[in-house]
């Protein structure tokens, strides 16, 4: 059997820097989901607002062009 020293300090150091990536990667990760459910929030907004406005032919295009989604965004001052 081979026995080592240990070092409380070494350990100490590779705790930290395993509990800053656990933490980051969370932090990240709730990040996302925030960015997603906001994303969700602006698409069912638009929808809404070109389904009162009739603007059917709009809402089919958008689902096939992002570029012409941006642009209804921007005419509707929903983007954030």
């Amino acid at each position: 059997m081979i026995l080592t020293e240990y070092d409380e300090k070494k350990v100490m150091e590779n705790l930290k820097k395993e509990s800053y990536a656990e933490g980051k990667a969370e932090g990240k990760a709730e990040g996302k989901a925030e960015g997603k459910a906001e994303e969700r929030e602006l698409s069912n907004n638009l929808i809404l607002k070109l389904i009162s406005l009739n603007r059917i032919d709009d809402l089919k295009r958008l689902a096939s062009d992002s570029a012409y989604r941006d642009k209804i965004i921007k005419e509707f001052f929903l983007d954030k």
